[in-house]
């Protein structure tokens, strides 16, 4: 017998009614009411809310255990949903976090400062670079004293690490104007610093900042900013040094 039919049972009886009185007055069969009493069968929902009021019994306690399968199966499922939601929360977050770590390691690494002071430098010359590459930097503070007119405010080399561009970006040293092979004609605008490798790289550039001129001396005297460029294909290395440097025109 379920809990159901136990309760009817004891409800009607509460209110001295026989099955036949009940049957009579839900507009149903004695058969009826027996077979919901006995546990073989249930009232449709159309009848339940007529046997509460007959019975003067709320649905809730005729049901009983039944509806608290059913309260604890919404319970079941509300917690199936919250845990679901739940895992799917905390992966996204473990994404997230993972995510902002890997970022947080990369533009920190030699890798990420080699690329942003390639684009730096690619920008300022407007000359293709290969956009892979790992950054080492010199303390220029060092090599500075040993030449009191001479200001070098950056000076390192990155490594480019991409062989594709690097293919692609020895082709064009070959055939761009800017770069050239050799650098003796221009001692007067490298500092000595960097002059020291003008013997071990196979192409250079010396860029005026203020003049907008590549591998040129000036027309005219002044303290001029340079960017020098040495790229060395034996070991993929760019060379690079930022200063300011006089120079002196014979005859001014």
């Amino acid at each position: 017998m379920s809990q159901f039919s136990e309760n009817l049972k004891n409800a009607r009886k509460a209110k001295n009614m026989t099955q036949l009185d009940l049957a009579s007055k839900l507009f149903v069969t004695k058969q009826a009411v027996s077979k919901w009493e006995s546990g073989k069968g249930y009232p449709d929902p159309e009848t339940l809310p007529l046997i509460s009021e007959i019975l003067e019994i709320s649905i809730d306690e005729l049901m009983g255990k039944i509806m608290d399968k059913v309260e604890n199966k919404k319970i079941d499922l509300e917690r199936a949903k919250f845990k679901k939601r739940f895992i799917l929360l905390v992966s996204f977050l473990g994404v997230l976090i993972i995510t902002s770590l890997t970022l947080v390691l990369f533009f920190t690494s030699r890798a990420y400062q080699g690329y942003k002071k390639i684009k730096q430098i690619e920008s300022t010359v407007n000359v293709y670079f290969p956009i892979k590459g790992k950054l080492e930097t010199y303390d220029y503070n060092t090599w500075s004293k040993y030449d009191v007119f001479i200001s070098i405010s950056e000076m390192g080399y990155i490594v480019f690490t991409k062989e594709k561009e690097i293919e692609l970006f020895e082709k064009d040293l070959q055939t761009n104007p800017y770069w050239i092979d050799f650098a003796s004609n221009l001692d007067e605008i490298i500092p000595y610093q960097a002059s020291i490798y003008t013997n071990v790289c196979d192409y250079y550039m010396v860029y005026n900042l203020d003049l907008n001129e590549y591998n040129l001396l000036p027309s005219q005297s002044g303290n001029y900013n340079y960017i020098f460029l040495c790229y060395q294909k034996e070991n993929n290395r760019l060379i690079y040094f930022k200063y300011q440097m006089p120079f002196y025109r014979g005859g001014e």
